[in-house]
């Protein structure tokens, strides 16, 4: 009789805090505006999640740890040669970040991110030191997705913590160090990370990741199907997220025509004639158009191509994330794409990401057999993004 497998955070999926409440919410099947924050929160920390994959196996990457009894959680846990890091995930499109030594405005707007980073780290500092034995150091990092522009104005001075902000296509570079652990004690505390007691005295839960998967993707397929009008606001900005700016008017155009003149008014010939003409003309164009009725060009699924671009690149970190964990039979030699462009698999099935509708896919193996390149473009924008195992995603036109 075999032994019960005990529970290990390693199983546990990116953002599946997120993921789970998001399916609490989408019980219904209603696609809720409720839904929407842990719905973008959830895209950023897998799009965040598909550039931790990259990283060599000399590092244990934690996804969504449960910490204490209040139901909060750290997004990622970096264990390696290099250090140890709490990464907290900001998915804010389209808005410009400025960071000073304790002051951090995301969009105009003052946010608690240093305090909170600050606190995450200093927490796990305590918690992986008694777990472990080792005295543990862990740096906190900020981790932000789909900002325009990112001014450090001083480094962040953190309550003696140190705390870094930096964009997603930043943070592996921000990883490399020079070594501060042996390898016997990464193994040491990444095996005290990966016991759920390490971190909160509430049993983890048993969940199907897979099944957990499949949901969110399903979940994406209905928000994909809706009208680019209900769409959950992830390509926007939401409501809660402050005023939003009313939009300029365009200006009246002038005319070098007047009102006419109220009263009878005498009619020259000349205006006889041209009037004719014009009534002539008029029935004219009116049947050409009932003879030739106007095409209706369909809406577009995005809004915006930054929308296209927010949705290209959480697919393909999907994928990637997929081919690393669940392609056991190593990198496939080649993907199987729908003919909808909806669907991307393995060749034996696997399913791999649900796609935008109409997207082009190329996929290249690398002559070691070890590599591939996955391009995805969209169909409304032409815009596309590129990930690699080296390089993870980037976008590219």
């Amino acid at each position: 009789m075999h032994a019960a497998r005990l529970p290990d955070l390693r199983d546990r999926i990116p953002a599946q805090s997120l993921i789970e409440e998001l399916m609490r919410l989408d019980s219904d099947g209603s696609v809720s505006a409720e839904a929407e924050p842990w719905y973008r929160g959830a895209v950023g920390e897998r799009i965040v999640a598909a550039e931790l994959g990259t990283l060599g196996n000399d590092w244990t990457v934690l996804h969504s740890v449960p910490v204490g009894t209040g139901g909060s959680d750290i997004d990622h846990l970096l264990i390696g040669p290099s250090g140890v890091y709490t990464l907290n995930t900001k998915h804010h499109r389209g808005k410009s970040v400025w960071v000073a030594s304790h002051a951090m405005m995301v969009g105009g707007n003052r946010v608690p991110y240093l305090r909170n980073a600050a606190h995450e780290a200093r927490r796990a500092e305590r918690l992986l030191t008694a777990a472990s034995g080792l005295s543990v150091d862990v740096f906190g990092l900020i981790v932000l997705v789909g900002v325009t522009r990112l001014t450090i104005k001083e480094q962040p001075d953190a309550d003696g913590v140190d705390v870094r902000v930096v964009r997603q296509s930043d943070l592996l570079q921000a990883l490399r160090g020079r070594r501060v652990y042996s390898d016997e004690q990464v193994r040491r505390i990444a095996d005290a990370a990966a016991r759920p007691e390490t971190w909160s005295p509430r049993p983890l839960p048993a969940t199907d990741s897979t099944v957990l998967t499949a949901r969110f993707d399903e979940f994406e397929r209905k928000l994909r199907a809706r009208p680019s009008r209900d769409h959950p606001r992830m390509p926007r900005q939401t409501r809660s997220s402050g005023p939003r700016r009313p939009e300029a008017r365009p200006a009246r155009r002038k005319t070098a025509w007047k009102s006419p003149t109220r009263g009878p008014r005498k009619q020259s010939s000349w205006g006889s004639l041209i009037g004719s003409v014009i009534a002539i003309g008029a029935a004219l164009a009116l049947a050409y158009a009932l003879s030739h009725p106007p095409s209706v060009a369909p809406s577009p699924a995005f809004a915006t191509v930054q929308a296209e671009r927010t949705a290209l690149a959480h697919a393909a970190g999907t994928a990637a994330y997929v081919l690393k964990n669940h392609a056991m039979g190593g990198i496939p030699a080649s993907l199987v794409l729908s003919a909808d462009g909806t669907r991307l698999a393995t060749p034996t099935g696997i399913l791999l990401v649900t796609l935008p509708t109409k997207t082009v896919m190329s996929y290249a193996v690398g002559v070691n057999g070890h590599a591939y390149t996955l391009t995805l473009t969209g169909s409304e924008y032409g815009d596309s993004v590129v990930v690699t195992p080296e390089g993870g995603v980037v976008m590219s036109r």
